[in-house]
């Protein structure tokens, strides 16, 4: 389970249904990005990889992914959409730390590609950083949480199933 937010191409006025539904009927990852596409995301890779010493990229012909192996974030950048995850690991004030690292590849990716970004667990659009952090954080605070919960009440023998 992970924090997603969608990063595509959004004109004026269009909502996030027609967005969202114009993206499941594009054809899947394949194939090879475009120059256009190419160049922007090389642009954009290139500036997250400033934002923390430890974002690392790779390359296929269809995409460009940078990542952070300790955070878990990963940025996949594709010909009709980007993704940016992070995994539900991140607790109380990590949880603030990871958001604001979330929230400034955000601004770049929007910056630099001039796409729009959607936050399906806020259900809206991120126009800046500060959504993502003030109700964000909070949301991936509790969601881990209650992760670790379920994790831990699950270990406990089967024979026991009746045991809260």
């Amino acid at each position: 389970m992970s924090y997603d937010l969608i990063v595509a191409e959004k004109a004026p006025g269009e909502d996030w249904a027609t967005v969202l539904s114009r993206i499941e009927a594009a054809p899947g990852p394949g194939g090879t990005l475009s120059e256009t596409r190419r160049g922007v995301w090389e642009r954009v890779a290139a500036r997250l990889l400033t934002i923390d010493g430890q974002f690392e990229r790779f390359d296929a012909p269809a995409f460009i992914e940078v990542s952070h192996e300790t955070l878990g974030i990963q940025v996949s950048m594709f010909e009709q959409e980007a993704s940016v995850s992070v995994p539900f690991w991140h607790e109380g004030g990590a949880s603030h730390s990871v958001m604001l690292v979330v929230g400034q590849i955000v601004e770049v990716v929007r910056e630099l590609s001039g796409w729009s970004v959607w936050d399906p667990q806020l259900g809206q659009e991120l126009e800046s950083q500060d959504a993502l952090v003030t109700a964000g954080a909070p949301l991936m605070s509790d969601t881990a949480e209650s992760l670790t919960e379920i994790v831990a009440e699950r270990r406990r023998p089967w024979w026991k199933f009746w045991r809260r």
